[in-house]
Order: structure tokens, then C-alpha cells, then sequence
């Protein structure tokens, strides 16, 4: 064999090793998808922020997250948000306050490029094309829209806990909202002061949050980065309605004040308040006063 037949031979086969090298690069595997990724550009919410405002009430984007294990996904803010994108089916959260908390977790599997949710509070199936999944970048597309996300870290087992979370509601402004002050312990009971609302007469009332949602608080919680949101005002000059306080007590007693009006808020603090917010009116409460 002359030289430059075997020159010939090794260029073909280090061009064969490179392209299987590309193609299991590209590749799409569960085991590429597992972690945590956070929303960081939305093509959905940037086009359609009629349907942001008229029905979630926000005109800034919707930024969201989702957490990857094996054979599960979990929506870091509800499925609800992904509703226009994901589902072909619709859900009256009115009738089901439950779905704040039940909606998150699906099983999945990875199909070619498709991430097919199987989404058990829909009864359907949801078919997504993976457009980039790298070490950093996942970019999921479903007709016109697609989704960016960025993969983040957290050392969820080096997080302290709270003892109390107070939120204060005045009930100010244009969104017919109630006056309440609600405080959450970190012994499950939740003790609500509430003017007279859809829910509730005026009175004090006082509860307990099951163990199982307790446990998802507590890990939502986790994910906060205190230092960050301390002593900040979360708002904006568009807002119809006042911030409402919340106050974190943790386990060294040290209080962290925010203000908050849901706008512009870190991912994290945004996928805590909602599971916060939901616990008025999806606890079976008792009338102490």
C-alpha cells in the first residue's frame, strides 16, 4: 500500500470518528436534559403580551423554569403558564385550586428531537421540538413560539429554613383584591386576618398545610436567594394596585423585608410567591374569631 492510499484511508476514517463525534454531540438524551434550567427569552410572551396583561394581569415577560430528573419534569411555576404553548386543552383554575400545587411534575421521554410531556392534570400528551440542548442552552419550539433556557445550579442542602413568612396585603388599588395579613410557621400552620372576600367573611381564621405541600414550600423556599431580594421594592410605574410586604423570619432570627407587586422579580422569588400567594384560598380553614 502506498503512502497516499493510507493517507487517504486515515483522512476517511478520522472524518468518520468526527462526524460520530458531532452526532452524539447532538444528540438528545435525558441524561443531557437533567438539572435545572431558568426561562431567559420568551418569543410567546414577547408576542402576545394582550394575553399577558388581560389574563395574568403582568406586561413585563413571564420568566419560568423547569427542573429535569430521569423520567420526570417538573414546571417550576405550574403548568398553567405553559398553557397556550403546551396544551390544546384548557383548565378552569377556579374550579380547581388544588392545580396550583398539583400541576408541576410530568413523566416524559425524549421521541428524535421531540420532548413528549405526558401531562396527567391534562389528560394529554405534548409533543415539544428540542431546537438546542447543550451544557448550558435547552431552546424548546412548539409552532411559532419558542422558549430559551439557561441551566442554574443549586445546592438545595446548604439552605436554612424560616420560622415564620408574614405577607401584608392593604387591599389598595384597582385589582379587586381584599385587605389580609396571613403568617405562615414553619410548625404547617397558617394564621390568616382577612377583611370579607370571595373566600372569606371578615374574620381571623387559622389552618394547616397538608405535610406533602408542606414539603414543596419548603423546598420552593429553598430556592430563594435572600440576599438578593432583601430590602428590595419589586414594582413598576404601570402598577394598578399597591406592593404587598413580606417578611421572612429565619432560624437565626434575622428578618428579611421585601416589597413586592408582582413585577420583575428574580425567577426563583416568582415560583415561591405563587405556591405563598395560593395558600388564602386553598387551606381548609377554621373561624377563631
Amino acid at each position: 500500500m502506498n503512502f497516499k492510499s493510507m493517507l487517504n484511508k486515515i483522512i476517511i476514517l478520522l472524518s468518520f470518528v468526527i462526524s460520530l463525534n458531532i452526532l452524539s454531540q447532538n444528540e438528545i438524551t435525558s441524561e443531557k436534559l437533567i438539572g435545572c434550567w431558568v426561562q431567559t427569552e420568551s418569543a410567546f410572551w414577547k408576542n402576545d403580551s394582550v394575553y399577558v396583561r388581560d389574563n395574568l394581569g403582568m406586561l413585563g415577560g413571564v420568566y419560568d423554569g423547569l427542573c429535569f430528573e430521569k423520567d420526570s419534569m417538573e414546571f417550576m411555576h405550574g403548568l398553567d403558564r405553559f398553557d397556550l404553548l403546551y396544551s390544546t386543552k384548557e383548565i378552569d383554575l377556579r374550579k380547581n385550586s388544588d392545580f396550583v400545587w398539583s400541576n408541576r411534575k410530568c413523566k416524559y421521554y425524549i421521541e428524535g428531537s421531540k420532548l413528549i410531556v405526558l401531562r396527567k392534570v391534562f389528560n394529554d400528551t405534548s409533543r415539544i421540538v428540542i431546537k438546542k440542548n447543550n451544557n448550558d442552552t435547552l431552546i424548546l419550539k412548539k409552532g411559532d413560539y419558542s422558549e430559551t433556557f439557561i441551566k442554574k445550579y443549586y445546592n438545595l442542602d446548604s439552605i436554612g429554613v424560616f420560622r415564620k413568612i408574614t405577607i401584608i396585603d392593604d387591599g389598595i388599588g384597582l385589582v379587586n383584591r381584599p385587605a389580609y395579613t396571613m403568617e405562615v410557621h414553619f410548625n404547617r400552620t397558617v394564621k390568616l386576618f382577612t377583611e370579607e372576600s370571595q373566600f372569606f367573611e371578615k374574620g381571623e381564621y387559622i389552618a394547616k398545610i397538608p405535610k406533602h405541600k408542606f414539603e414543596m414550600f419548603v423546598k420552593y423556599f429553598k430556592f430563594i436567594d435572600l440576599a438578593v431580594i432583601n430590602n428590595k421594592l419589586f414594582d413598576s410605574e404601570t402598577a394598578e394596585s399597591t406592593p404587598n410586604t413580606i417578611v421572612f423570619e429565619v432560624m437565626d432570627y434575622q428578618k428579611i423585608f421585601v416589597r413586592s407587586n408582582g413585577y420583575y422579580e428574580p425567577q426563583e422569588f416568582k415560583w415561591f410567591l405563587r405556591l405563598l400567594y395560593s395558600l388564602y384560598y386553598t387551606l381548609d380553614y377554621s373561624r377563631i374569631k
